[in-house]
């Protein structure tokens, strides 16, 4: 793992923590057979346990929402996370961790993609999140929008895999971040 990935985990891990300081131990969660780290509002999913991490409280519902996102989604393609992109939306994150939101003057990373039919995929979201979740995928994540097909819900999620994950059909991490409300 590159110092950026683990960079982008402790990030979410002191996010995790920050959130749920008593109930639920922030870490590498057990999540099925898969292990997690998360901070509620995305998901980095792993098939192999990393190392140099806490152990975490046992949370299964995340590897379930994991697979019915792959399983039931209609996602589409959105972008490539090129280096240049992740840094213009680091430049977004300075408001956001002074507490800032969209009512307030904070700018969420807006992602959209079109399907073959022509309807519109449109989603906002908080940048720390999409950050760590690239980060933690590595160089050129794919970054995938759509929605649960079997839910009617207007707020699109983002599934980012490993640029390689096209020309493999799997893949060893893979996030999923969840929309702004706002």
């Amino acid at each position: 793992m590159t110092k950026k990935q683990i960079k982008a985990l402790q990030n979410i891990i002191a996010r995790e923590n920050a959130r749920h300081p008593v109930e639920i131990t922030g870490g590498i969660h057990p999540s099925m057979e898969n292990f997690c780290i998360t901070d509620g509002r995305m998901i980095i999913m792993f098939h192999q346990k990393p190392e140099g991490f806490p152990d975490g409280s046992r949370l299964d519902d995340f590897d379930k929402i994991m697979k019915r996102n792959l399983e039931y989604g209609n996602h589409i393609f959105a972008l490539t996370a090129t280096a240049d992109l992740v840094s213009e939306w680091k430049k977004l994150i300075k408001p956001w961790n002074r507490g800032m939101t969209p009512k307030n003057g904070a700018v969420p990373v807006e992602i959209t993609a079109k399907h073959d039919n022509g309807s519109v995929e449109f989603g906002r979201y908080d940048p720390r999140l999409l950050v760590d979740a690239v980060e933690t995928v590595g160089p050129n994540a794919l970054v995938y929008i759509g929605k649960d097909k079997r839910f009617s819900t207007h707020f699109p999620t983002l599934l980012i895999f490993p640029k390689n994950w096209v020309d493999t059909g799997n893949s060893d991490i893979a996030a999923l971040v969840l929309p702004r409300r706002d």
